[in-house]
């Protein structure tokens, strides 16, 4: 939906609900899909500053542990993709102590050379 029209009108119906409250998750629902935008775009800055206090919301929002996992997932790919290495290995570590991954190793050995 980048580049057109549709995600600019689906964001404007998402505010509106969540002004008369009836956007049960809210903000988060909204900024992250503010953050994917700016994914999308390439501005992981602006990704990072939108997705990162948003992940702590995600179990408000529902959805599966692995459709939960995709959004730290690109939070984790903005944090290397801005040279921010320390936050992508921190999330990472966190991760590698629940369960083994030999993306989040992957990842992790990148997260070190940033």
């Amino acid at each position: 939906m980048t580049g057109s029209d549709a995600l600019e009108t689906r964001l404007a119906q998402l505010e509106a609900r969540a002004a008369d409250g009836k956007l049960l998750p809210g903000q988060a629902a909204i900024d992250l899909c503010r953050g994917i935008r700016a994914f999308a775009e390439g501005d992981n800055a602006e990704a990072i500053h939108l997705l990162e206090p948003t992940l702590a919301e995600l179990t408000r929002i529902g959805g599966s542990h692995a459709q939960r996992e995709l959004w730290e997932d690109t939070l984790i790919v903005a944090y290397l993709r801005a040279g921010r290495g320390e936050a992508a290995a921190s999330r990472i570590s966190a991760r590698l102590d629940r369960r083994p991954s030999a993306r989040d190793e992957a990842w992790s050995r990148q997260a070190q050379r940033n």
